[in-house]
Formats: C-alpha cells, sequence, structure tokens
C-alpha cells in the first residue's frame, strides 16, 4: 500500500480512537459530532484506495493529499476542539473560529485539487462534461479555482466578524455548482470532439 494511504489510515485510526474516548467520557460542544470525522475519513479511505487498484478511469495520486491527509486532520482538529474544555494544554483549539478555519483550508485544498481531477470519484460529473474531455477539463478547473476564491472570502468573513458565515459559503456554493453546469454545458456544445448527448445527434 502507498504511503499516503498508510499515513491517512494513521491519522484517521488515532481520530477514532478520539471519538471511542469521547464516547466514553461525553463533552458538550456546539459544532458537528466528534464521530463524524473518522467516519467521514475510513469512508474516504476505502473508496479511494479502490479507485486506486480498480479498472480505470483512474485516479492520479496528485492530489490525493488534501482527502487522504487534510480530511483525517480536520477531523482530528476538530475533535481537540471539544477537549480543550477538559484540557488546559489544548486552549488554543478552544475558540471555534479554529475548527472552522481549518474547514477553509480544506476545502481550499479541495479546490486545487478538482483542477487536476481525472475520475468520477474526484471530480463533479455533469451530462455534458461526462460527454466532452475538453468540458470535464476546462469546467473541473473553473469550479476548482471558484473553490479556493470562496473558500477565501468565506474566512476573511469569518475573522472580520469572529463568526462563521454560513450564508455566504452556502450561496457562493450554490452560485459555483450553476455557473459550473451550464459552463461545462456550453464548452461541451462548442466541442468538435463531443459526444452526442443521451445517444442523441450534435
Amino acid at each position: 500500500m502507498k504511503p499516503l494511504f498508510i499515513v491517512s489510515a494513521i491519522l484517521t485510526a488515532i481520530s477514532a480512537l478520539i471519538s471511542v474516548y469521547l464516547f466514553n467520557a461525553p463533552i458538550e460542544r456546539s459544532f458537528i459530532p466528534h464521530w463524524a470525522g473518522p467516519l467521514i475519513s475510513f469512508v474516504s479511505l476505502i473508496i479511494l484506495i479502490g479507485a486506486e487498484r480498480g479498472p480505470k478511469p483512474t485516479v492520479t495520486e496528485k492530489g490525493f493529499w488534501a482527502i487522504l491527509i487534510g480530511q483525517p486532520l480536520l477531523g482530528i482538529i476538530i475533535q481537540l476542539h471539544y477537549l480543550s474544555v477538559r484540557y488546559e494544554t489544548l486552549s488554543f483549539f478552544d475558540s471555534q473560529l479554529v475548527p472552522i478555519l481549518a474547514f477553509h483550508v480544506f476545502f481550499a485544498c479541495i479546490g486545487n485539487y478538482v483542477t487536476t481531477a481525472k475520475s468520477l470519484i474526484a471530480g463533479l460529473p455533469t451530462p455534458w462534461n461526462m460527454r466532452s474531455q475538453l468540458s470535464w477539463q476546462k469546467s473541473h478547473r473553473l469550479i476548482g479555482f471558484s473553490f479556493v476564491i470562496l473558500a477565501i472570502i468565506s474566512a476573511i468573513a469569518t475573522v472580520s466578524t469572529g463568526a462563521f458565515q454560513e450564508r455566504i459559503l452556502g450561496f457562493g456554493l450554490l452560485f459555483t455548482l450553476v455557473v459550473f453546469a451550464i459552463y461545462s454545458w456550453w464548452v461541451w456544445r462548442n466541442d468538435p470532439d463531443r459526444q452526442s448527448l443521451y445517444g442523441l445527434n450534435h
């Protein structure tokens, strides 16, 4: 197994152990469930290992660190936020801004990875970009950079107000996905090498 998967498995295991501790010694926190991090990381790890070993489309290892390393790290940071109530040495993680900003960094990394996406697992398929290599490449480059910009704007708004601005990220993400769908269709429509849509003529 490749080193990247091993590191991810170790981080996921650490996150899972923290969750076991939190199940036995619950700590009240107004944040996402402490067990969500290791669960999502474990599922992603299994899926990506399967994609790596499975048939085409192949998944390039470039950018995998954003998911395989960033996701369990984000889970651990959120769990340290829980533990900071009980342990003074973790006081740095007491503020909700720490896990929230960590999420924004993770979101930006995912955006950077999407620009190189080459599989259904790593990308966002539409009926149009599935039938045009050019549409797939250009639309994912657009949405990837949009994710990075959106993460930066949302992070700045969060820091300036001292609270997570869900509407900025939510509406921004919705707008980005709509533009992505329209743009992927437009590139497909103008691609001379496009495949027909739903078996119809061009």
